[in-house]
Order: C-alpha cells, then structure tokens, then sequence
C-alpha cells in the first residue's frame, strides 16, 4: 500500500507543480513578490526532522532513488531545497507558501528557503500546516481520529503522517465538511481536471481554493451531507429557529441534524425518501439517513425517485380545456390540439350586436369620459364613440383615499359595449394607481386609442464616472434626458448608448426598494452618490430609472371577455396593462413601445395577467422597451400552508379570496403534488391568513407546503404572430397549461427571451410549474446578458437558455436552470425554433418531463467565453438537458465557430434520446 501511495505521491508532485501555476494559486500580490531574492539554503532548517525525511525524499522524487542515504542528503541540501521538491510527508514548501499568503508577500512566492526556515523557526510552533492535506479546510484531526478506529490511539505526528501515507489512499473521511470523492462529483470541472479518482490533487484544490464559488457563482460544496438538494442553511434556519448564522445551521446538520433525520432543504427527508422505496427499506434501517442522504444524491436524482412524499405531478385532469361557453356570431374561437391529445377551445365572446351608437362630447376628459360610459350604458348602446383628438386628463377625478387604490377614468360593470377612441390620444399626468380601470366588465371590445404620459420623466440615461475618492464612483446624468432629483432612483441597468436599447454586455442591475435600501444621493450638478455605484465600470452608461408601478396604464379587474384592439401604451410609469381576476382576454393589433424622445415604454411588464381563469389570445401586436417581461401570464400565486389540523388548515393571505367550493391543489415544499381537495368552510383571521376547512384530509401536508386554487390556473391560451423588442426582462413568461407560443419574433432582450416554468424571483410568490405547452417556429435572436450570475447580487445571468424551461425557486439553488428535481414542467413540445446570436445555450431543459425538441435550428449559440457545469452538463452547450426525465431530441441543425453540442447532466437525467443533424 504504501509504495501504491508514493507513486500516486510522485505524480502527484508533477501535477501539483503544474496545477499551482496554471490555476493561480498565488495571486496578483504574490506574483508580484517573485521578484525578491532566494535565500540560501540553512542547512541546519533544511535538515531538521519537521521537513526533511531521506527515505520519504528518495521515494517520491524517483530521480534520486539510486542514491545513498549520504548523497541525498547532499542533493537536497545543494539542490532540492532551493527547487522546492518535497521530503517529508508533512511539508512541502511549495504548498506552505501557496496556502499562507503572508508568506510570499514577505519572502517572495518561489523563496523555498525562506519556506523551509520559517516553518522550522515559528510555523510549525504557530500551528501552521505544512501541506494543503493538513489544513482546516480538509483535514480535522478529531473527526478523522474519531470517524476511523485504526488511528484513535495515535498522536497527533503519527496520525497526521497516517492520513498523508495511507488514509488519503483509503478514500478516509478526515473532515466533516470535505470528502474528497464527493468534492469530485459535485464539481464536474474538476472532475475532468483531476480524473474521476483524482483524490490527491482534489484535496490540495479544495484546500487552496474551496472558499472561492463555482463559475456560475454558486459556493463550492465538498461533501454530499451540504449539496444543495438535501441541504440549505437558510431553510434549515427557518425550521430551527435556534440557530443565528449559517455556520450554526451548517454545525447543528453535520452534528445532530442528519442522524435524528432532520429535513435539511426544501426539497429532500431522509426519511420520506426511505418510507417511499421499498428497495431502499432493504439496503437502509430506519437510521440510515446518511446513507440514504448519499444515495438520493449519487442515484436516486438521476433515477428519478422523489426526495419528498409526491403523487403523480400532472395536474391536467383538473383543468378543463374549454370553458363551456355557448358560441355565437362574432366570438372568437380558437381550437387547436394539445399536447396530451385533447381539444383546446379558447374562447373570448364579442359584444352582443347592438348598433345604438353614444357619440361623446368630450370638454373636460376627467369628467366626461365616465359620464360619456355611464350614459351610453345608460341608454342602452352597443356603441361609444369617442371623438378623434387628444385628451389631457388632469387627474381631478383621483381620490386615492381610502383604499389607495385610485384612477383617473374607471368604468364599473360595462356589459356588451364597444368602447371606440377612433385614434384619440389619452395623456396623463397624475399619479394614480390605474390611467383606466376597467371593473368587471362583460364582453366589452376597447380599441383605436394611445395611452400616454409624455411629460412624465419615467427614466434617463447617466454614466459611471470616478469620484474624488477612489473606489467610490459616481453617476453622472445627461442634461439630454429631464429628470427630478426630488424622485428617488428605483433602479440603474446597463445601456447601449450607441444602439439606444438595454446593454448587455456587462449584464449588471442595482436596485433600490424597501424600508432598508439607502438609495442614491443627488450632490448637485447633474450628479448622484451611492456606494453600490462601484460594482459599475467606469465610463458605464447607465438606465435610470424613476418608476416602478406607482402607476399603471390599463387596468382590468374580474372580466368576463375583455378584447383590446388597436391599443397603443406609450411611456407608462407601471404596468401597461394589468389583468386579474379575468377570463376571455384578447389583444389584436396592439403596441407597447417607447415614445418618440423617450427612453422606455412601462415601467413594469407589458401584459401581465394574474389570477386568470383562462382563454388567453394575443396576436399581431408589438411589444418592446419594457422595463420588465413583455408578457408574463401568470396563474394563480400559491400560498404557503401555516397550519395543519387534519382537514382544518390555515394558509397565508391568498391574492385572490378563497371561496366554498373552490377546488384547491396543494404542494409539497419541493412543489411535487401532494393531493386536491375542495373548499368546504372560510374564515379569515385579522392578519389576513384565511382558515379553510377542506372536504378531505391531505396526506402529508405540512407548514412548509404550498396551496394553489385550481380556479385560477389561467389555462387555454395563444400567443402568436407578435413582435418583441428590447425589453428588461423576458420576452414571453408563460406559466399556466394548455398554451401555444408561436409565429413570434424576438429581439435584443435583455434576458432569455422565454422563460417556461416555475418563478420565484420575489419571494415567496411561486407557480405550480407549466404542463402542456407547444412552442412552435418562433425566431429569437440577439438576447440574453452576456456576463453576470444569478447567484451574484446585482448581476443578471445570460445563461442557461434563449429558451428556458426550468424553476427558480428561493433556496439553495437559487438559480434559473433548475431548483428542484420534481419535474414541476411536463408534456412540453419546442418545434421548428430558430435561435442566433444568444451568449448561452438555444434551449434549456430542467425540472421536466416528457419534452420534445424537433427542428431546432441553432446558429452562434453559446457566444459567451463563460460557462459553467450543472452537474456533468456545461453551459457551452446548444441544448442543456438537467434534472429531467423522458425527453426526445431530433433534427438539431448547429452552426457557427461557438455554437456547443447538446449537454446533458448523467447526475439528473434519463430516458435522454437525442437525434441531432450534422453541423
């Protein structure tokens, strides 16, 4: 065994000698300090027990091992010394001034020498290790001589020396945070850098290098008990109140958590994941968590076993694929096909026929506008008829009070009225909560009008210039674009001044909202002050931005069909239209886009549906220059579970009022199903949380699970023929079932232009997961940030996909490729798609199942130099496939010098079948 050892130790050296240089290990500073002098060798330090073993010299530099014990000492003492060759189990001097990075500063980072006598003089009494396998990072000498009989007895020298001359052979546990094995898994970058048994050098890496994150941005994690999917501090935390900082959480896991069984993540018990395999029952007593922990995370994801008590995830036996409607003359309905063989019939009801038309007068627009409305309905016409020209509302019908929740034209209850700006232009200028409300309209058809705010300063442009002091930048702002220094800075983004669209080559956002944000400073002379302004590069242009939705344009609450035709927002200080509560909506022929002289067109979404009962059309209609999605379609957001009595349960204050009756579904933390059940009783408490008795108990239903109103699920949608342009956020967000995506153009987005899936960006808002869905010949081209990571504050990432189906829950993985391994997306077809000129991969696939690709046509994906691995799958990739099963890949057309093959994650995926064209 140990002359196995030393050899793995011999070319070990070699590699290490490489690694340290290639990889970095010493720093700017410490190349810097080359430049000092060698000292000579004192031999008196250089043969001192602490770091010269003649045997141990002769064995691991095989160069010398003809030698006499004499003539080695001489070769060591005239040469190898001053070489930094090893020749003694524990120091290396090398390692020693690569580790402690005072060392070089002080004596220069090749200064073996120096190395040697200040280990024999002060460091090895300082308590200093001499080799990476003995620091704290990987080596713990209580948890080793306590995890491993053999050593028990031994000192501290002996069993050190055991660990380096044996125990590292023996794949031995010395740290309770570190294993070599897994820290290879986990990091696949590492894994093909070292080999798949590459222990030696992985422990030396970890040791060197394990504070320092991943790639993606994401902390190295070295031991299977602390990945992700089994283990998040910060959910750990909220479970154990006790605990006040990460390292305690991480402490009371490792110590006491995982063998009393302890739930360590959102996504993953040890002991759910046992009572649901009865094979596992064999292998693992009802102790075996650790083991159980181990292999959820070698086998059981890539197997696809469920972490969490789950039933079947599909859901689209309770989502009915036509609203029952009878159809009349003038209705639009839409049928199509859906993925899982059914008929999907999307229906919004026109007005019913009536050619009485009201003809406005129109003196004072805050008044007559709804007194025009009022009488028409009033009067019995079908028709309002606004004459054309431009309106200026004043906002003297706005009474905010008490509710805060205001407009400057609201229009109650209109039933079968077509309302006909014929071309008019609608300014304001007031700040209310809505430009137009619409409640509870029923078959109401809206069309031919501008909505804008022209002398609303919403955003303008500055640039990152230094400060006086160093390190502390400043913001600069054109005189070009008016703003108040009076408003406070919602928020700065990257800008392409040249293209004057959204920049997306640094990929960078700052934010400032809530009780605790200290926003900018405006110092006079068209300049601000914020520390935050120096995670900006100099000479930067920047958007700056005003508003955030303390104001909207078109609001609709509770329709029943709704259409917009010919309906163009300019320059919206919010949202351009928001939805909620609605079924039947379409939008024909309508624009969301930047006035002339101004920089943004909403500063929220587009279209943004909430609470949506379904029957979704939006086609031939322009979006671009939002500050956020263009179109985000939305279901329901899901509450979480604060109490469990049986059928008795207490949920947090839902969106949208729970009644009797209601269906309800209900999640496990993980977002796998837990079971459904109808709303038999409601109360609501005087914080807001609403009991609910329930027609069933749900087995499993804990305070950590998730409630969704099947009501709600914003089911049977289009969307297609549209053009999206330089928007802030995605292009399309769709998160609701039964849906088609097609026939649409995308450009210049700032993030991947269509994100499938579950979002949890501002939690603790989340969706149930998208299932049956057909995204078919779209055309995307030149979006997505080309710099930035998800996992890094301010930064927005460009990866992992142009199209992304995934999750981006708020835990551990905080990140949009994937946050569970429950495939929360299913029965999902991507066909005839085209991509080019996007920094990522053309498409990603994660937290699904039973997805198609076909046709994809791919040219100059992955133009970003950055990647990254997910598990074995790399962000260099065209097509990415992780934390998926059942997924069929065919006629794959790649071109261009970067685009990368289809990648695939062996750790999380099956049932992978790919078909692919030549290049």
């Amino acid at each position: 065994m140990v002359r196995i050892f030393r050899n793995q130790i011999v070319r070990f050296i070699v590699f290490t000698s490489f690694y340290l240089t290639l990889a970095g290990a010493f720093s700017g500073a410490l190349l810097a300090a080359q430049d000092l002098s060698t000292s000579p060798v004192d031999p008196k330090a250089a043969l001192s027990p602490l770091v010269f073993d003649v045997s141990y010299f002769k064995s691991v530099n095989p160069t010398f091992a003809h030698l006499t014990d004499a003539q080695a000492t001489s070769q060591w003492l005239n040469h190898g010394a001053a070489e930094g060759l090893r020749a003694h189990p524990l120091f290396w001097s090398k390692q020693y001034l690569a580790f402690y990075a005072d060392l070089p500063a002080a004596f220069g980072a090749t200064n073996y020498p120096a190395a040697i006598e200040h280990y024999v003089s002060t460091g090895h009494s300082e308590g200093r290790e001499g080799v990476l396998a003995l620091t704290p990072n990987v080596f713990d000498l209580f948890y080793y001589k306590s995890t491993n009989p053999e050593v028990q007895s031994l000192s501290t020298v002996h069993a050190e020396t055991f660990w380096i001359e044996h125990g590292i052979a023996l794949n031995q546990h010395a740290h309770p945070r570190f294993f070599a094995p897994d820290y290879l898994f986990l990091n696949h970058d590492k894994e093909l850098l070292f080999g798949p048994a590459g222990v030696l050098p992985a422990i030396d890496d970890f040791a060197l290098t394990g504070s320092n994150p991943a790639p993606s941005g994401a902390p190295r994690i070295g031991i299977f008990s602390l990945a992700p999917w089994v283990f998040d501090p910060a959910y750990y935390m909220s479970r154990h109140p006790g605990l006040k900082s990460q390292d305690q959480a991480v402490a009371a896991w490792l110590n006491a958590g995982i063998k009393k069984g302890d739930k360590g993540s959102n996504l993953f018990s040890a002991v759910e994941y046992l009572a649901q395999y009865p094979d596992l029952q064999k292998v693992f007593d009802s102790q075996g968590y650790l083991g159980l922990l181990r292999h959820y995370v070698q086998f059981g994801r890539r197997e696809g076993r469920r972490g969490l008590f789950a039933i079947d995830q599909s859901y689209l036996s309770k989502i009915p694929t036509s609203a029952g409607l009878t159809i009349k003359p003038g209705d639009t309905v839409e049928k199509f096909t859906s993925v899982t063989g059914k008929e999907v019939t999307v229906t919004i009801q026109a007005p019913a026929p009536n050619d009485r038309v009201y003809n406005a007068k129109i003196n004072n627009p805050d008044a007559d506008f709804p007194a025009a409305v009022a009488a028409a309905m009033t009067q019995g016409a079908g028709i309002v008829l606004i004459p054309r020209g431009t309106y200026v509302f004043k906002g003297t019908q706005v009474d905010c009070s008490p509710t805060g929740s205001c407009a400057n034209w609201t229009i109650n209850n209109p039933t079968d009225l077509i309302i006909d700006g014929q071309g008019s232009t609608l300014q304001f200028s007031k700040l209310a909560t809505w430009s137009i409300l619409v409640n509870q309209p029923t078959r109401v058809l809206f069309k031919n009008f501008v909505i804008d705010w022209p002398d609303l300063p919403i955003s303008a442009l500055g640039t990152i210039v230094a400060g006086s002091t160093p390190g502390q930048n400043l913001l600069q702002m054109s005189s070009a674009f008016p703003f108040d220094p009076a408003k406070t800075i919602d928020a700065i983004t990257d800008w392409n001044e040249k293209d004057n669209i959204f920049g997306r080559e640094t990929a960078t956002q700052r934010f400032w909202s809530g009780p605790a944000s200290s926003p900018p400073v405006y110092q006079g002379n068209l300049t601000y002050s914020a520390p935050e302004f120096s995670g900006f590069p100099v000479g930067q242009s920047v958007l700056v931005d005003y508003y955030h939705g303390e104001a909207n344009g078109f609001g609709v609450a509770g329709a029943s069909d709704i259409a917009f035709e010919n309906v163009i927002i300019h320059s919206v200080p919010g949202f351009a239209f928001f939805i909620s509560g609605a079924r039947g909506i379409r939008f024909s022929r309508c624009e969301i886009g930047r006035s002339p002289g101004k920089l943004t067109s909403s500063a929220s979404d587009g279209i943004h549906f909430e609470n949506v009962q379904g029957d979704v059309l939006i086609e031939d209609s322009t979006l671009s220059d939002e500050l956020d999605d263009s179109i985000n379609l939305a279901t329901e957001t899901m509450v979480t579970v604060q109490r469990v009595d049986g059928t008795h349960i207490t949920v947090a204050t839902p969106e949208f009022p729970v009644s009797v009756g209601d269906p309800l579904m209900f999640s496990n933390s993980a977002w796998g199903l837990l079971g459904y059940a109808t709303v038999t009783q409601v109360s609501t408490n005087a914080d807001g949380s609403v009991n609910v008795t329930l027609s069933e108990e749900i087995p499993h239903l804990a305070t950590d699970s998730w409630q969704e109103d099947l009501n709600f699920m914003g089911p049977r949608w289009i969307i297609r023929n549209n053009v999206f342009h330089n928007g802030l956020g995605r292009a399309v967000l769709p998160q609701s079932p039964y849906g088609v995506l097609e026939n649409n153009v995308m450009s210049d987005m700032f993030h991947y232009p269509i994100f499938i899936g579950i979002l949890q960006d501002v939690p603790p808002s989340a969706t149930p997961g998208v299932q049956d869905l057909q995204v078919l010949n779209n055309q995307i081209s030149t979006s997505g940030a080309k710099a930035g990571s998800a996992f890094i504050p301010g930064q927005v990432s460009g990866l992992p996909g142009a199209i992304l189906i995934g999750t981006w829950l708020n835990n551990g993985l905080f990140d949009e490729s994937g946050s569970t391994d429950v495939p929360v997306n299913q029965d999902i077809v991507l066909s005839g798609n085209s991509v080019r000129d996007v920094p990522g991969p053309a498409v990603f696939i994660g937290s699904a199942s039973k997805v198609s690709v076909s046709g994809t046509q791919v040219e100059d994906s992955n133009r970003r130099a950055e990647h990254y691995f997910l598990g074995t799958a790399s962000t260099a990739g065209s097509i990415v496939v992780s934390q998926t099963h059942d997924v069929t890949i065919t006629g794959t057309e790649m071109t261009g010098e970067k685009t990368g093959p289809i990648s695939i994650d062996h750790h999380s995926t099956s049932e992978i079948k790919v078909e692919k064209r030549d290049r």
